[in-house]
């Protein structure tokens, strides 16, 4: 299930652990400066929402088939590099278009 779509206590938590993660991460591995931070949290908050979470185990994960493979927070976080680095110029401020 979804995590937008799953209740549980701690969910808020969760969302704002694994987002500071990821925002830290691209902090050092991107001239964050440059970049729009408002749609960065945005795509964030989608890609969490967007991830199957199961609530018993505490994981992330992807379903294949009848099984489930978990996704780990590193892997979330290099999920939102490429990605950010593929489209750049949708993150990009203004005065660092080319």
């Amino acid at each position: 299930m979804k995590f937008k779509d799953v209740r549980f206590n701690g969910k808020r938590e969760i969302r704002k652990e694994v987002k500071h993660d990821i925002v830290n991460f691209l902090k050092k591995e991107l001239n964050y400066s440059d970049y729009n931070e408002g749609f960065i949290f945005e795509y964030i908050d989608f890609l969490i929402d967007e991830t199957d979470y199961d609530v018993r185990r505490n994981r992330f994960y992807y379903k294949v088939r009848l099984s489930k493979i978990d996704l780990s927070v590193k892997l979330l976080k290099n999920v939102a590099l490429e990605y950010i680095k593929e489209h750049q110029n949708d993150f990009l401020l203004e005065k660092n278009l080319n």
